[in-house]
């Protein structure tokens, strides 16, 4: 039995994100961001963010632009995560909490994609 072909078309992995959202089962940030990737994978605008609760579901990696136009990024691995937050900024050594991010904030970048 040969293995299956992953599928790469961008329209069929939104379609398919959205059959799983139809099911239900994730909580209101999961789902954000499973529209924002599925979005993102279709070639749609990019996504926002108006919430903690959504910036936190979005995956390791990702980089959002805030109110002010200032990017961030996510790094939950960096050894400092556990005791400052996960976000930093493009001139940032001390990475930042979650609700130090202006929102609304415009995703530019979904990690692990």
């Amino acid at each position: 039995m040969s293995p299956q072909k992953p599928e790469t078309d961008p329209r069929a992995l939104a379609h398919r994100a959205a059959e799983e959202l139809a099911k239900g089962g994730y909580q209101a940030a999961q789902t954000t961001a499973l529209v924002a990737i599925a979005g993102a994978l279709a070639g749609e605008p990019s996504a926002r963010i108006h919430t903690a609760d959504e910036l936190i579901a979005l995956p390791d990696r990702s980089v959002v632009l805030d109110r002010g136009g200032e990017a961030w990024q996510r790094n939950a691995s960096h050894h400092l995560a556990d005791l400052y937050g996960e976000w930093f900024t493009v001139e940032s050594e001390v990475p930042h909490t979650t609700p130090d991010i202006p929102l609304p904030a415009r995703v530019i970048h979904l990690g692990g994609c």
